[in-house]
């Protein structure tokens, strides 16, 4: 499922070259999104939604993060609809993706119980082809996003490394030191909405480190 090594490096270090400002601030460099880790412990929640009918294939992603440094709260968005023929392959699609800082968010950051976020971001907007490679890139306009994650089971507290990666979407790396608990995750972004019957992967937790969001083809 992963991404080759070398998209993973030459991505880092494609954020890490355009750092402009102090060490650590938050990059967004062409088609990669970088949160340093010099930001301190930050807390964070993500989740996947997948749902399917004869034509299509819609896949959901919501991140939402908080670094303590600067206390400053993140977001990132991604709708992706995929069109399918009568025999169920692929014919194209659309990619509507964005993020922002500074959103409204809540955290039970002690607990792992709760957290939310409740935001409206800019959005870009790529047409696909019947492989999930954009065709064409435009302004999205505006992409609306409220999700709740809601804790379920034991805190863990564990090193450990997570790689998880869309196809021709995006590629999250994920390397964490500190609590971390599965979640029920429910969301509305634009007019679409996502409950546990389409969840794919859902967690939340507080990091030492994070986090290189890479979508390898500019969405």
């Amino acid at each position: 499922m992963l991404r080759i090594a070398s998209l993973i490096v030459l991505a880092l270090a494609s954020a890490a070259a355009t750092v402009a400002g102090p060490a650590g601030a938050d990059v967004v460099a062409g088609n990669v999104t970088f949160i340093d880790r010099n930001y301190g412990p930050i807390a964070f929640a993500e989740a996947q939604w997948e749902t399917r009918t004869a034509s299509t294939v819609t896949d959901a992603f919501v991140l939402t993060a908080k670094t303590h440094r600067d206390n400053t709260t993140h977001v990132f968005v991604e709708l992706r609809t995929t069109y399918l023929d009568a025999n169920g392959q692929p014919t194209g699609g659309v990619d509507l993706s964005g993020g922002a800082a500074g959103v409204q968010q809540t955290f039970d950051e002690h607990n792992l119980t709760n957290a939310s976020v409740d935001t409206t971001v800019p959005a870009t907007s790529c047409t696909l082809d019947a492989d999930g490679n954009p065709t064409s890139r435009a302004d999205g306009g505006t992409l609306s996003a409220s999700a709740v994650w809601t804790g379920q089971g034991p805190i863990s507290r564990t090193n450990y490394e997570d790689h998880f990666h869309v196809p021709a979407s995006f590629v999250f790396i994920d390397r964490a030191n500190g609590p971390i608990r599965l979640v029920s995750a429910t969301a509305t972004i634009g007019r679409e909405a996502f409950d546990a019957s389409s969840q794919q992967v859902a967690d939340m937790g507080v990091n030492v480190q994070l986090v290189a969001l890479i979508c390898p083809h500019g969405c």
